[in-house]
């Protein structure tokens, strides 16, 4: 859980809040002239991935401001700047103190609290929440829609306290793009798209914060990529990697690639989702975010083996299993022994694949993760497939039966495997058919 003494609103936040129209609009050509002229050449800025766009957002473009513009502008802004910054730093005192003794309520006491109580309705607090979501997201699902609740009932009150409400609908809009992310890994697409929706709206209502704006479209990108909407996918994709570049969060803009190349070769653009990652592991900064490098490596060795490229991946396999291996994250590790099982298999080291991918499904069933074993019981009979063996075969679509009465896959998985369960009692299972259940099973992937 991160540490919510760190959780407070960004300095140019608290300026922006303070700022009228015409200030805003100055300050921002300023930091287009002095970020956006020299952020070009991307392959998805010069429209080299589907054809031609604007090099950069037209809401930051326009004439240029003079530093001495800039600093009339700060120079009636200042004086209340502090008073503002002592007012969030008191509540950022209090924030851990806080989180402790909500979170040691159940959920529906907690929104009582939020609601009754004017202690709760802090900035830092709403934000602790919001970054704990996403941790929770790889490990709770329930728990992350539950933290994004509290956050979007705090938000929603914060307009209540004083600040502009341009700046509070900025934070209301991240709450609702939050919640929107932890009801899509939660497989609640329908809530999740109303979500994103509402922060959609709030946006337009807020401060026109670039950074705001990208971290809303990489999340919803996201969301449509769950969807297999590809085309609004890589659209919200390619204005995010832009305004980040322009606003020079290149471990941001790494960040977003990364996201971006996973859907391309979920949409059947292996060579280009490669390109991407190699990119996006330039650009992502490991000691911030450890755990997005490793997501990174992860997802360019299965593509390079989607991609026939076997000894790449072993190569790359090997060369980073040290660091992979070093995440404290359990259900990561059994991913990365999957991973092991399919780039074996590749390199034509079969006993050892099978070894890996037996371990790994074991582990998936006895964790409950009902998609990652029903993905795994596929690589394997893969595997005996081209080995011959039919009774094995056989005995993998047997244990599928549990999941085929899972609540935890949508109808479309469960009518490829039912198929393939049928094929293995007729002995007609072929690698075709096993292919194409694959690809059934990964368009229901909720990319954590």
């Amino acid at each position: 859980m991160p540490d919510p003494m760190s959780q407070t609103p960004h300095l140019a936040d608290v300026l922006r809040s303070r700022l009228s129209g015409d200030d805003l609009d100055h300050l921002r050509r300023l930091f287009s002239a002095r970020d956006g002229a020299a952020q070009n050449g991307d392959l998805w800025e010069s429209g080299a991935a589907n054809g031609s766009m604007p090099a950069s957002d037209p809401r930051i473009s326009g004439p240029r401001t003079s530093e001495s513009e800039y600093g009339a502008i700060l120079s009636r802004v200042l004086p209340n700047l502090m008073q503002e910054r002592r007012r969030f730093a008191n509540q950022r005192d209090d924030a851990g103190a806080l989180l402790t003794e909500l979170l040691g309520h159940p959920q529906e006491r907690r929104i009582v609290l939020i609601r009754n109580s004017q202690r709760f309705i802090s900035w830092p607090l709403c934000e602790a929440l919001l970054e704990s979501s996403l941790d929770a997201c790889f490990r709770d699902h329930k728990e992350a829609v539950e933290l994004c609740t509290l956050a979007v009932e705090i938000a929603l009150h914060l307009a209540d306290t004083g600040i502009r409400s341009p700046l509070v609908h900025d934070l209301q809009a991240r709450s609702y793009s939050y919640l929107g992310n932890a009801l899509r890994v939660s497989s609640d697409l329908d809530a999740a798209d109303q979500a994103f929706e509402r922060a959609s709206e709030l946006l337009e209502q807020g401060t026109g914060d670039l950074l705001e704006l990208a971290r809303h479209l990489s999340m919803k990108a996201v969301n449509c990529a769950s969807r297999r909407r590809f085309d609004e996918s890589f659209s919200h994709y390619r204005r995010a990697t832009r305004i980040y570049r322009q606003c020079g969060e290149m471990h941001l803009y790494g960040r977003t690639l990364m996201q971006l190349a996973i859907h391309l070769g979920a949409a059947g653009e292996t060579d280009q989702g490669i390109e991407l990652l190699r990119k996006s592991l330039t650009l992502i900064d490991v000691d911030r975010e450890p755990r997005l490098a490793y997501a990174a490596v992860q997802n360019l060795i299965f593509l390079l083996n989607e991609a026939g490229e076997y000894q790449e991946a072993y190569e790359h396999l090997q060369r980073n299993r040290a660091v992979l291996a070093s995440q404290d994250d359990p259900v990561s590790l059994l991913r990365l022994r999957w991973l092991e099982g399919l780039v074996m298999r590749g390199t034509g080291e079969e006993e050892e694949a099978e070894l890996a991918l037996v371990e790994a499904r074991q582990a998936f069933e006895t964790q409950g993760l009902v998609y990652e074993f029903a993905m795994v019981t596929m690589d394997l009979s893969m595997l005996y497939i081209a080995q011959g063996r039919t009774t094995e075969i056989k005995q993998l679509a047997q244990e599928l039966v549990p999941v085929t009465q899972s609540k935890q896959l949508r109808d479309q998985g469960i009518a490829a495997l039912i198929l393939f369960q049928k094929a293995a009692e007729l002995e007609k299972i072929s690698l075709d058919l096993v292919r194409q259940t694959i690809s059934s099973l990964r368009q229901l992937r909720q990319d954590r």
